[in-house]
């Protein structure tokens, strides 16, 4: 309805005069309209417009979502499927939700209207069909406030000291590194056998020999080779022994891989640098898991260079986890859903972890699982937990990755096993092959330390 909204009377272009005109026979027509309406308001504000009318969309806005939700039932998350409404408090339409998919058709709505929507930011992760969100990350301006609480939920954080506070009391309460390290040793010789004290020891000796010793400080403080040699790439390292790690400018072969599938010779130069990246062969076939990328020195906060790697890792998490489609085609969409690939984000002193996931075809979902700050004292109980805290669930995570993996392969091989034997039809099993999901859009380049206009890429 391009000729809806009159900028000279916005008075009169309500939500309901909009779905009025519309007149929706269909869940998914009424869905499309309050999308599209508030989608509309948005172009309508970006683009050269006075300060009358500005405030005019503001208050349209407003009022198409002043009434808060009720939500019945449990909130659905990427992993979890329940059935449920949206309604205002006097049972106005908002958004009616009926089922998980009714959300992710709204999504996928949502991200289409993206990819053509010229005002917003052309690297936004939203126009190649990725959500971001998390417990702790702030909604983006140009999400649906009513949809957004729907993906969000507390995440699973795995506590390794969990069962061990009474024996980690000496290790916290040491007050000089010397108490620190006897009290480590004395606590690893004691539960030798327990895999969550072998592993907290690991991680809190590789700190006393990098951020919490005082030559290695002033190195990882004075350049970002520095950082990644001394502490983060050791503790990359120990975060599994079932899977292998890349380190130093290493090229994605999902990149490359894709690159060769577009067959595009403006692509063909292009590669994507990561600082490390958790791999794994299974059945022979090379596997990528997570990335990572160090933004600045120990001691730096670059917000400009953090914004560009978040969103270059991005794309590079999109096309890990699409390659891994792609190899395994004729998996089920089931199991490939539950496949999580990683994303870990060095700025100065804070390490994020996120996961990515696809939850619907054309929409994946980048949830923030964890921060923490790397602790440079003995004695910073904290941040010292948070840290293992971090470690110890992307260990999980990467663990139970190359599980699904694993079964994703075992589906393929039957799949393939059966169009050996013509009792597979290969047009039908081509149709329903998981890369049928998928949406283009992996590849990017991004020029110099700092994307223009980044500011509006934060999160």
């Amino acid at each position: 309805m391009n000729n809806f909204f009159d900028l000279g009377n916005l008075n009169n272009c309500t939500f309901e005069k909009y779905i009025e005109i519309l007149d929706p026979e269909t869940l998914e027509d009424v869905n499309n309209a309050k999308l599209q309406y508030c989608l509309e308001l948005d172009k309508i504000s970006l683009s050269d417009i006075g300060e009358t009318e500005r405030k005019a969309i503001g208050r349209l806005r407003k009022e198409a979502k002043k009434k808060k939700q009720k939500i019945e039932s449990s909130v659905p998350t990427a992993s979890t499927s329940s059935t449920q409404k949206i309604i205002s408090s006097d049972n106005d339409l908002l958004y009616r939700v009926e089922s998980e998919e009714d959300i992710w058709n709204l999504w996928y709505n949502f991200v289409k209207e993206c990819k053509n929507n010229d005002n917003m930011h052309s690297f936004s992760l939203e126009k190649i069909g990725i959500i971001q969100c998390g417990y702790t990350v702030k909604m983006r301006s140009c999400f649906i406030p009513e949809l957004y609480p729907l993906l969000v939920v507390k995440p699973t954080i795995i506590d390794p000291c969990k069962n061990l506070n009474e024996k980690l009391i000496d290790v916290f309460e040491s007050e000089t590194i010397n108490n620190f390290k006897s009290s480590l040793k004395r606590f690893k010789k004691e539960n030798v056998e327990n895999e969550e004290a072998v592993f907290i020891s690991k991680i809190f000796k590789l700190l006393i020999n990098g951020s919490m010793d005082e030559k290695k400080l002033k190195l990882i403080n004075k350049r970002e080779s520095n950082l990644s040699y001394y502490l983060i790439w050791p503790l990359m390292e120990a975060v599994s022994s079932k899977v292998s790690f890349e380190v130093g400018e290493y090229k994605l072969v999902a990149i490359h891989n894709e690159i060769i599938r577009r067959n595009d010779d403006i692509l063909k130069n292009l590669n994507y640098n990561a600082d490390d990246c958790h791999t794994c062969h299974i059945n022979k076939k090379y596997i990528e898991l997570s990335l990572l990328e160090i933004s600045s020195k120990f001691s730096e906060k670059n917000e400009a260079k953090f914004t560009k790697d978040h969103v270059k890792a991005g794309f590079g998490a999109l096309a890990i986890l699409q390659e891994i489609g792609h190899i395994f085609c004729f998996g089920s969409l089931e199991t490939f859903s539950s496949i999580l690939v990683y994303f870990v984000h060095v700025m100065g002193d804070k390490i994020r972890l996120w996961s990515l996931e696809l939850v619907s075809a054309g929409v994946c979902v980048m949830d923030l699982i964890h921060t923490a700050t790397i602790p440079t004292e003995v004695d910073d109980e904290v941040n010292l937990r948070e840290l293992v805290r971090l470690l110890w669930t992307f260990r999980h995570g990467l663990e139970l990755t190359m599980e699904k993996v694993n079964q994703l392969f075992r589906e393929h091989k039957a799949v393939e096993l059966s169009l050996a034997m013509e009792k597979s039809d290969v047009n039908e099993v081509s149709r329903n092959s998981i890369p049928s999901s998928f949406e283009k859009g992996c590849i990017l380049k991004i020029k110099g330390d700092y994307i223009p206009g980044y500011e509006e890429l934060q999160v």
